[in-house]
């Protein structure tokens, strides 16, 4: 996670470019992106101490589909499927 302005990140992805909001294409996540724009920025919202949630430029929370297990900008409201583990690595 790359922290940006007040309450606002990037996600890096493993291929080293930034996750993406595909806001024209049903909103699903991809990791394609190596620019920082407007669907590469997510609000961080902190739950608590260990958990958060992500709210796309669209408004709408990152949530998961358990059954496809891709992640989508498509949430009104933080439910399950909605709230990530976050923790720092230890760059060991």
């Amino acid at each position: 996670v790359l922290q940006l302005e007040n309450s606002f990140v990037a996600i890096y992805s493993y291929k080293n470019k930034f996750l993406s909001a595909e806001l024209g294409r049903k909103n699903e996540l991809t990791s394609t992106r190596s620019n920082i724009g407007s669907w590469e920025r997510f609000e961080m919202v902190k739950i608590d101490d260990k958990t958060v949630a992500f709210k796309a430029d669209n408004g709408k929370y990152l949530s998961l589909n358990k059954e496809t297990k891709q992640i989508y900008a498509n949430a009104n409201s933080i439910g399950e499927n909605e709230k990530f583990v976050y923790k720092l690595a230890s760059g060991k």
